[in-house]
């Protein structure tokens, strides 16, 4: 049985998919006193953590410490580091995707573990073209489709949130693409 201010609300705060963060306050909800933050993060490995927070704090101008996160979060399990490329165009960014891909098939990582995310959904049809022209298996994710086996999925960064994939590439990433 529900009783009075049964209510449990959940919001993930650092996610920066989307533009503007808003307050629960905001939205006539007051939960001053009444909250709490989760710590434990069983999803994003200690190294993209640290990585992501590195970013946000070049965005914020807020300097992050190296053992602790800004709210003190902490992730549970390790993975290898994430790479950062800057590429000096498409052609360029292309090259590197096909090389980027053909190198996980070859650490025996199945294609369904892999996936690729854009920003915006106009830059599906170049990555499916680059796909094509490199006998790469793809599958366009639309709507509320999931992985496909033997495929490699593209996505918008939105259309991937709660999939969880072994090997991500982020392309186009700039600050005209990324809020």
């Amino acid at each position: 049985a529900l009783g009075e201010n049964d209510l449990f609300l959940s919001g993930d705060f650092g996610q920066r998919i989307y533009q503007h963060p808003f307050s629960w306050r905001s939205i006539g909800i007051d939960v001053r006193g009444r909250g709490s933050r989760l710590r434990v993060n069983y999803r994003t490995s200690h190294q993209i953590r640290e990585a992501a927070e590195h970013l946000i704090s070049i965005e914020t101008g807020l300097a992050v410490s190296k053992s602790k996160s800004p709210n003190e979060t902490v992730s549970v399990f390790d993975g290898p580091e994430p790479e950062f490329l800057r590429c000096r165009d498409i052609n360029h960014e292309n090259r590197e995707l096909v090389q980027w891909i053909k190198k996980r098939l070859s650490e025996k990582i199945e294609p369904v573990d892999i996936a690729v995310l854009v920003r915006h959904r106009s830059s599906l049809s170049r990555i499916e073209r680059l796909f094509l022209s490199n006998s790469l298996p793809l599958f366009v994710m639309d709507g509320d489709d999931i992985p496909k086996s033997g495929m490699i999925t593209v996505s918008t960064m939105h259309r991937s949130k709660g999939l969880e994939f072994r090997a991500v590439a982020l392309l186009s990433c700039n600050q005209r693409q990324i809020p």
